[in-house]
C-alpha cells in the first residue's frame, strides 16, 4: 500500500529526456517507484493534462531575508521551488551589525529581534525548522561590513580586514555556500577590487563559490562585467553574475557584449555562470537609484537629514536631472511606510498627486519613510531578458524574497 499514487501524469526528470506518461508512487515522503502502470491500494490523484517535474531552484532568492517570519515560504513552493539561494547582492541577515542601527540599516530589512550576529548562530536556529522549503545561503559581503566597519565609505584597516574574513569562514564552517557582492549598494559600493579578491579567495579556499550582483548594470555593465571576470580569476573561485541585465534603453543589446565576455573567460578556463529573471523590471529601494552612493554611509538616518537639507536635497536633485531628466514614469512604487497610497502608481502620477515634481515626491517618500521605499524599475528589453536566457550557462531565478 503506497501513501499516494499519482496517475496519469507527463513526467519531465531532470536528465534531459523528452516528457512521458508515466504513474508515481509516494511512500513515507518519498518516490518510491515511477511506471507506466502503478497498481495498488491506497489514495489516487490523477493528474491526466499536468506535468510533474523534479522540485526547481531559485538560483537567485531574497528567501533568508523573512524566513525566521514566513517559514512556510508558500509563494515558492505554489511555483515548485523547493530550493531558493539566498544572502544575495551582498545582503544577508547574518552576521548583523553589532551597533544600533535602524531597520532599514539591515540587510533585508529583518527586524531586529531577528537579526543574528553570526552566520553560525542563524543557521543552527534554523536547523530544526519546520521549512517550506530548502534555503542555502551566501554570507554576504555588505553584512560582512556593516558588521566590523559600518556603513564607512573607506578601505578596511588590516584588523578589521581579518575580522570579516573570519567572518565568512565561520559561517562557510557552518553551511554558507561562500560569499555574495552587492556593488551598488552601500557599503559594498565602497570596496575596492583587492578587497573583493580576497573575499573571493577564501571562499575558494573553504569550497564554496561568489555571487555577484555587479558593480553597474548600465552604461558601465561591459566594464562591471570585466571586474567580476578578473575577481575570478585572481582568486581562482567559481562564480555566479546575478541576474544578469543590461538596463537602460541606451544599453539595450549590451548583454551580446556581456554574455561573449563569460563565453571567453569560460575559454580560458574561469568558472563562470550568470542566472536571470523572466521580466523587464528590477526591485530594490528607491534610494538606490535615486540617492547617489556618497550620500549612504551615515546608514538611513544620514539619509533622512541630507534630503532635508535643502542644500544637500537640490545637489542631489542636479545630480538626477542629468542623468534621468523630468520623466520618472519607468518608477513604480511598491511599499512605502510612509506614503502607503502610493503603492502601485508611477512616480510621474505620484509627483501629480503629491503636488511637486518628481524628486521632491521621491525624496519626500524616502525621507519620510526613513528608507522604507521600494520600487520596480522597468528598465530591460524582453530581447535581452530572451537572449540571456537562452545562454547555456544561465539559471532562472526569481530574486523575491516571500512576505
Amino acid at each position: 500500500m503506497y501513501d499516494l499514487i499519482i496517475k496519469n501524469a507527463t513526467v519531465i526528470d531532470g536528465t534531459g529526456a523528452k516528457g512521458y506518461a508515466a504513474d508515481i508512487a509516494v511512500q513515507g515522503g518519498k518516490i518510491a517507484c515511477v511506471a507506466a502502470h502503478i497498481a495498488g491500494e491506497g489514495p489516487v490523484l490523477d493528474v491526466k493534462g499536468l506535468t510533474v517535474t523534479p522540485g526547481f531552484i531559485d538560483s537567485h532568492s531574497h528567501a533568508d531575508e523573512m524566513m525566521l517570519t514566513f517559514p512556510d515560504q508558500k509563494e515558492k513552493i505554489e511555483q515548485g521551488i523547493t530550493l531558493s539561494m539566498g544572502g544575495q547582492c551582498g545582503g544577508s541577515i547574518a552576521p548583523a551589525p553589532k551597533y544600533p542601527v535602524r531597520d532599514a540599516d539591515i540587510p533585508g530589512f529583518g527586524k531586529k529581534s531577528e537579526v543574528c550576529r553570526t552566520m553560525g548562530t542563524l543557521l543552527n536556529r534554523v536547523q530544526d525548522m519546520p521549512l517550506g522549503a530548502g534555503v542555502a545561503v551566501f554570507v554576504g559581503h555588505r553584512s560582512l561590513r556593516l558588521a566590523v566597519m559600518g556603513p564607512d565609505n573607506r578601505d578596511p584597516n588590516e584588523e578589521e580586514m581579518q575580522q570579516m574574513l573570519e567572518l565568512l569562514r565561520e559561517g562557510m564552517a557552518h553551511g554558507a555556500m561562500g560569499v555574495s557582492f552587492g556593488l551598488i549598494y552601500a557599503p559594498s559600493c565602497y570596496a575596492q577590487i583587492d578587497e573583493l579578491v580576497a573575499f573571493a579567495r577564501v571562499a575558494q579556499e573553504n569550497g564554496g563559490m561568489v555571487a555577484a550582483h555587479i558593480r553597474n548594470e548600465r552604461d558601465t555593465v561591459r566594464e562591471a562585467t570585466a571586474e567580476f571576470i578578473e575577481i575570478l580569476r585572481r582568486s581562482g573561485a567559481k562564480g555566479v553574475l546575478s541576474h544578469h541585465k543590461a538596463a537602460g534603453r541606451n544599453n539595450w543589446g549590451a548583454v551580446h557584449d556581456t554574455l561573449k565576455m563569460i563565453d571567453d573567460a569560460v575559454a580560458e578556463g574561469i568558472d563562470i555562470y550568470l542566472d536571470v529573471y523572466p521580466y523587464t523590471a528590477s526591485h530594490t529601494s528607491l534610494s538606490t537609484t535615486l540617492v547617489p552612493k556618497e550620500y549612504h554611509d551615515r546608514g538611513a538616518l544620514g539619509l533622512v537629514a541630507d534630503l532635508s537639507d535643502p542644500v544637500k536635497r537640490q545637489a542631489i536633485r542636479e545630480v538626477n536631472l542629468k542623468r534621468w531628466g523630468e520623466d520618472l514614469s519607468w518608477i513604480l512604487i511598491s511599499s512605502c511606510a510612509s506614503h502607503p497610497q502610493y503603492v502601485g502608481k508611477r512616480l510621474n502620477e505620484i509627483a501629480r498627486l503629491h503636488g511637486t515634481d518628481v524628486y521632491d515626491a521621491a525624496f519626500d517618500m524616502i525621507r519620510d519613510s526613513e528608507n522604507r521605499c521600494r520600487a520596480c524599475f522597468f528598465t530591460m528589453c524582453e530581447e535581452d531578458v530572451m537572449t540571456v536566457m537562452r545562454h547555456p550557462r544561465a539559471m532562472i531565478c526569481t530574486d523575491a524574497a516571500v512576505a
